[in-house]
């Protein structure tokens, strides 16, 4: 009969020989390190999935802000330029009276009696008064011989018509 031989351990690590013993202590130290590795890589992986992650984000809270910024910005533009257009429209209409060479109060009186011409013209049967104070024009709007309204008219050469102007 043939003898036995013992089995031959070797280290997973640097192929040592070692006993049972040895060999058992190395194998579960090897297998720990080999579970250790594992868990850090996939800690690793995930970590780089929370990167990639937040990287996509950023880069949309970065679009986002950059189009809220050029919206607000366009915005601002606009409303510097309204007040512009105001200025604007206001330097044309003194331009407009220097070249008439009259200032609004002169032209005021002479629109009035325009518009009394015009509306008794277009009018006829109703009764239209120019009171100048008050109120510029009074008109009785009349159906047949009876009184159907009344219209006021305050004439102002003005580019906005203003609260304090109706009252």
């Amino acid at each position: 009969m043939r003898q036995k031989t013992p089995k031959r351990y070797r280290c997973p690590v640097c192929n040592k020989p070692l006993t049972k013993s040895e060999f058992e202590r190395a194998f579960k130290v090897h297998e720990a390190q080999k579970e250790h590795i594992e868990a850090e890589r996939r800690a690793l992986d995930e970590q780089k999935v929370k990167l990639r992650d937040e990287k996509a984000r950023l880069k949309n809270d970065k679009k986002r802000i950059k189009s809220e910024v050029r919206l607000a910005e366009r915005a601002r533009t606009r409303r510097l330029l309204h007040g512009k257009d105001k200025v604007i429209v206001a330097l044309r209409q003194r331009v407009k009276q220097a070249m008439r060479g009259k200032t609004p109060q002169e032209e005021g009186p002479e629109f009035e009696l325009k518009l009394v011409k015009r509306l008794r013209e277009e009018f006829s049967s109703d009764h239209i008064e120019h009171r100048g104070k008050g109120c510029d024009v009074y008109h009785v709007v009349k159906d047949g011989k009876n009184e159907a309204g009344l219209i006021i008219y305050e004439c102002k050469w003005t580019p906005a018509i203003h609260e304090s102007h109706v009252r």
